[in-house]
């Protein structure tokens, strides 16, 4: 992130990027508890699943 910017925008862009990752860390888990509660253990390997196949595509179709 820090290359990517001009230099006087290398700390906002640096506090957006954490901003991003926390809310991520925050998230993610309760939208999994969400998943898992009603379907299980199951539920819960099948919400990586997608998550890991998101990710996957989102990454591809990037290139």
């Amino acid at each position: 992130v820090s290359t990517s910017v001009p230099d006087g925008w290398r700390g906002p862009a640096l506090a957006v990027r954490l901003v991003g990752n926390r809310a991520g860390q925050v998230v993610m888990p309760l939208l999994a508890g969400l998943v898992a509660a009603p379907l299980g253990p199951a539920g819960a390997i099948w919400f990586t699943c997608a998550v890991l196949l998101a990710s996957g595509a989102e990454k591809t179709l990037r290139r």
